[in-house]
Protein backbone atom coordinates (compact mmCIF):
# COMPACT_ATOMS: atom_id res chain seq x y z
CA UNK A 1 0.00 0.00 0.00
CA UNK A 2 0.73 3.96 -0.17
CA UNK A 3 0.38 4.23 3.85
CA UNK A 4 -2.26 6.98 2.85
CA UNK A 5 -4.88 7.70 5.38
CA UNK A 6 -8.20 8.34 4.51
CA UNK A 7 -10.19 10.97 6.27
CA UNK A 8 -14.03 10.68 5.58
CA UNK A 9 -15.88 13.51 6.72
CA UNK A 10 -20.11 12.96 7.09
CA UNK A 11 -22.72 15.46 7.35
CA UNK A 12 -26.19 14.16 8.78
CA UNK A 13 -29.42 15.91 9.66
CA UNK A 14 -32.70 14.90 11.15
CA UNK A 15 -34.91 17.40 9.55
CA UNK A 16 -34.39 19.87 13.01
CA UNK A 17 -30.70 19.32 13.67
CA UNK A 18 -27.49 18.48 12.18
CA UNK A 19 -24.25 17.13 12.81
CA UNK A 20 -21.05 15.35 11.65
CA UNK A 21 -19.08 12.72 11.70
CA UNK A 22 -15.61 11.06 10.94
CA UNK A 23 -13.70 8.08 9.84
CA UNK A 24 -10.14 7.74 9.23
CA UNK A 25 -8.44 4.62 8.08
CA UNK A 26 -5.95 3.15 5.67
CA UNK A 27 -8.86 1.90 3.98
CA UNK A 28 -11.49 3.98 2.01
CA UNK A 29 -14.62 1.47 3.09
CA UNK A 30 -13.47 1.23 6.57
CA UNK A 31 -12.92 5.17 6.98
CA UNK A 32 -16.41 5.62 5.24
CA UNK A 33 -18.35 3.06 7.43
CA UNK A 34 -16.78 4.43 10.60
CA UNK A 35 -18.13 8.00 9.56
CA UNK A 36 -21.48 6.10 8.78
CA UNK A 37 -21.97 3.95 12.03
CA UNK A 38 -20.58 6.60 14.44
CA UNK A 39 -23.23 9.18 12.48
CA UNK A 40 -25.95 6.73 13.32
CA UNK A 41 -25.04 6.45 16.73
CA UNK A 42 -24.92 10.02 17.14
CA UNK A 43 -28.71 10.41 15.75
CA UNK A 44 -29.86 7.91 17.97
CA UNK A 45 -28.30 9.46 21.35
CA UNK A 46 -31.46 10.02 24.31
CA UNK A 47 -30.34 13.05 24.63
CA UNK A 48 -30.76 14.74 21.34
CA UNK A 49 -34.52 12.67 20.94
CA UNK A 50 -35.69 14.27 23.96
CA UNK A 51 -34.41 17.39 22.81
CA UNK A 52 -35.90 17.12 19.67
CA UNK A 53 -39.44 15.70 21.75
CA UNK A 54 -39.35 18.84 24.35
CA UNK A 55 -39.06 21.06 21.49
CA UNK A 56 -42.02 19.75 19.21
CA UNK A 57 -43.84 20.09 22.49
CA UNK A 58 -42.69 24.09 23.32
CA UNK A 59 -43.86 24.52 19.87
CA UNK A 60 -47.19 23.19 20.20
CA UNK A 61 -47.85 24.86 23.57
CA UNK A 62 -46.97 28.60 21.83
CA UNK A 63 -48.99 27.38 18.31
CA UNK A 64 -52.20 29.23 18.04
CA UNK A 65 -55.33 27.24 17.79
CA UNK A 66 -56.52 25.91 14.94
Amino acid sequence: GTGAVTRVLLDASDGTEQWGAIGVSENVIEASWDALVDSLEAGMLPGRVDRGRARTEDAAAVAPPG
